[in-house]
């Protein structure tokens, strides 16, 4: 017996099991007679043991927590349905991390004129809201690189896997997203 998320075959018969009360075991798992899909347990595997970061990074981008769990299944069900394209010189978390930054940028996009409002002055505004601001006013490539790093505890490798640029070009961005993050971040300090 094997088991799957997500499938998008006629899977005849099948029993389903799963919790709708939790996010992460909300997906519904088929159980299917003869049918075993490696990869798809290996999607599955990482949801199960990773939402929690990649939810962090999604509210982090999107800062509505209907909007992140949204994100983080629309990603993985992307990656379900996508799974027959995945070239496996990559990482599969590195694929499925990519998927979650178009999905965010997605929405980001037709959000646009809210999520980058003009913010108030630096000394009008509690210390995290300042940092928050100036992370939403980095360059789209830093934003996700500070996201990528510090919320979701990526490698500098694993951040030029899903961002599908050199490590190097990932050490520069981090590097100019502190160095215009820096006055925000003393500012805070005081």
């Amino acid at each position: 017996m094997a088991h799957g998320t997500f499938l998008d075959v006629d899977p005849g018969p099948v029993t389903v099991r799963g919790s709708l009360n939790d996010p992460v075991s909300s997906t519904v798992v088929v159980v299917v007679e003869g049918f075993h899909d490696e990869l798809l347990d290996q999607i599955e595997a990482i949801y199960r043991n990773s939402y929690g970061a990649y939810y962090r990074v999604a509210l982090g981008m999107l800062r509505d927590r209907e909007k992140a769990h949204d994100a983080v299944q629309e990603a993985f069900a992307r990656a379900v349905r996508g799974r027959t394209s995945f070239r496996r010189e990559g990482s599969l978390r590195g694929w499925i991390w990519r998927s979650l930054t178009r999905v965010c940028a997605d929405e980001l996009r037709m959000l646009e004129p809210r999520v980058h409002a003009v913010p108030q002055p630096v000394e009008a505004v509690e210390a995290d809201e300042s940092v928050r601001v100036a992370v939403a006013l980095l360059p789209e490539r830093q934003r996700w690189a500070i996201f990528l790093r510090y919320y979701a505890d990526l490698s500098y490798d694993e951040i030029a896997d899903v961002l599908e640029v050199e490590r190097g070009t990932v050490a520069a961005t981090l590097h100019a997203a502190r160095k215009s993050l820096l006055p925000t971040l003393e500012e805070v300090a005081r």
